[in-house]
């Protein structure tokens, strides 16, 4: 039976690329993040992320940045006998935060409505979420630490590169698969349940229609902290230097926040980075000039129609762009643009990830592109 018949209220699943197109209407990138997440194996080479032209970051007189919250433990311990009182501590603790879930998350209803409450404390105690809690602790508790210490790491070096930036707090959750991440301005929550695993038998257990193969393949864990980082990214820089104006303008964004993976997630994949499979690395190192050919004609460079646009850089079982074929891993927008940030970055050592996202002239970032 299909678990996502269980889960109440969740309407249509938020995964890491559209994410940021369905909230258009109210923050300009918020909406196309339809979580990206990447599955597989490969050879050992396809997993070493590039570096050349990546700016180091000495965070050895940087101080711990993020505040780390399990809002599944606290909620699970939720008594609806004291429920106004924990909604307060809650409140709290998470700020504004506490209120997106309830109301845009969860969508139960106003934060500090005791109906809310109620049906907060329903929600957990629902025996298909408590199975997902408990398969969450299960298959994510183990490795938690570890995460932690790498998006604590992450974002010192945002620190190091951004000083005037202060980190989010990062909080964990359980969505009830609505969101697999939700970043805002002074937030990153994470939906723990998207990342059990491919093979896991909840994941396996969604709905088809809702979570197509192409997202369930990717909902395992090492790919959590990539598409954290990823989102937030995206967000945090999207009021000063996202323009979809046209394809060439969205695909520089994009590549530019790709490059900032580079440099404060330099551990991960070029796999994890993307939400690419090694398969799909593969692709595109091999197809790079052809893909390139068909990028860079003048009529699909500045094209202006969104729905053109977003064919290039939306999630999906592959790119639906005219020329690309079905082979393609989809979001190759994205892929390109960030092959032409890393080659603009290596050949301008002097140049700062903060001057990158300033510069606007893309035909001198185009110039330094060597396709494969």
């Amino acid at each position: 039976m299909s678990i996502s018949k269980h889960i109440h209220n969740f309407g249509v699943s938020d995964s890491f690329s559209s994410y940021i197109l369905r909230l258009a209407s109210k923050l300009p990138i918020f909406h196309m993040l339809k979580r990206l997440i990447t599955l597989g194996f490969f050879t050992t080479m396809l997993f070493i992320s590039c570096d050349e032209g990546v700016r180091e970051a000495d965070i050895s007189n940087i101080d711990q940045q993020c505040d780390f919250y399990a809002l599944n433990d606290s909620l699970q311990q939720f008594d609806l006998a004291n429920a106004e009182e924990i909604n307060q501590q809650l409140y709290q603790s998470l700020g504004s935060f506490w209120r997106d879930y309830t109301e845009s998350i969860l969508r139960e209803g106003a934060f500090d409505d005791p109906a809310t409450l109620g049906k907060i404390a329903q929600f957990m105690t629902d025996p298909t979420i408590s199975e997902i809690n408990t398969e969450v602790s299960a298959v994510l508790g183990p490795g938690q630490a570890e995460r932690i210490d790498q998006l604590d790491k992450a974002f010192r070096r945002m620190r190091y590169f951004f000083p005037e930036t202060p980190a989010p707090q990062v909080v964990f959750m359980n969505s009830g698969f609505n969101y697999g991440i939700f970043p805002t301005e002074t937030h990153l929550a994470v939906g723990q349940e998207w990342y059990l695993g491919t093979e896991h038998h909840i994941t396996q257990s969604l709905d088809e229609n809702t979570f197509p193969n192409y997202i369930r393949k990717k909902m395992a864990p090492e790919f959590l902290v990539g598409d954290a980082m990823r989102g937030w990214l995206a967000v945090h820089f999207q009021h000063q230097y996202y323009d979809d104006s046209d394809l060439l303008s969205t695909v520089m964004y994009w590549g530019k926040i790709l490059y900032l993976m580079d440099v404060t997630f330099p551990e991960l994949t070029d796999g994890q980075k993307i939400n690419y499979t090694p398969d799909e690395i593969a692709w595109c190192q091999a197809n790079e000039r052809n893909l390139w050919a068909a990028f860079s004609q003048q009529d699909i460079l500045y094209e202006k129609r969104k729905f053109e646009i977003y064919r290039w850089v939306n999630d999906g079982p592959f790119t639906s762009a005219q020329s690309v074929p079905q082979e393609s891993p989809s979001r190759l927008g994205m892929w390109i643009g960030w092959q032409v940030i890393r080659d603009y970055m290596e050949r301008n050592n002097e140049v700062t990830p903060e001057q990158l996202l300033q510069e606007t002239n893309y035909l001198k970032l185009l110039n330094a592109y060597r396709p494969g």
